[in-house]
């Protein structure tokens, strides 16, 4: 896999970073990651209201053998927890399967601690429905002390709109 730099690409913006392209070998798929409390709910939506090909992977202990390769390039994608990603990982670089797509649900409450293995892939979604943990590690934000730097950087204007919004409106989520 190449390596990411932190220079923009020229396919990059300020809105949106891409890393160069790969090629990606026939042993490729997506690959879902949720929190392991929402594993279940997760497979039983998909299994109500798809029919697509996937492998579920929630335990490490289902991670032996070539057959689960095959299982795993032959679906659509593979649906797994933030507590299985490792180990998931370290058996896809084993048996050289390359992820097209990682999508990361609930992105702002899901931690992949730095010793792991770096996430390759082709496209990266994080889906949450709170940004500002993505953006700031202090989980104590008050809107009015990150205002004071729309004086000395250059703001986007809708950043810019929602700090002027509500003054007194704190962030209460929880950071995991």
């Amino acid at each position: 896999f190449p390596q990411m730099s932190c220079e923009l690409a020229n396919h990059s913006s300020t809105y949106f970073f891409s890393h160069q392209l790969y090629t990606l070998s026939n042993h490729s798929t997506n690959l879902i990651i949720v929190p392991q409390n929402l594993f279940g709910q997760w497979r039983n939506e998909i299994e109500k209201h798809t029919t697509m090909p996937y492998v579920p992977i929630e335990t490490k202990r289902i991670l032996k053998g070539d057959i689960l390769v095959q299982s795993i390039v032959n679906s659509r994608f593979v649906l797994t927890t933030n507590k299985c990603y490792q180990h998931l990982q370290d058996y896809a670089t084993e048996h050289h399967i390359q992820w097209n797509n990682i999508f990361i649900d609930e992105a702002s409450s899901i931690y992949l601690h730095s010793s792991m293995q770096r996430l390759s892939f082709q496209f990266l979604w994080l889906i949450t429905n709170n940004w500002i943990p993505l953006l700031f590690k202090n989980p104590a934000i008050i809107k009015s002390q990150l205002y004071f730097l729309s004086d000395r950087v250059h703001i986007h204007p809708e950043l810019e709109q929602w700090l002027l919004d509500d003054m007194t409106v704190r962030y209460e989520g929880v950071l995991a």
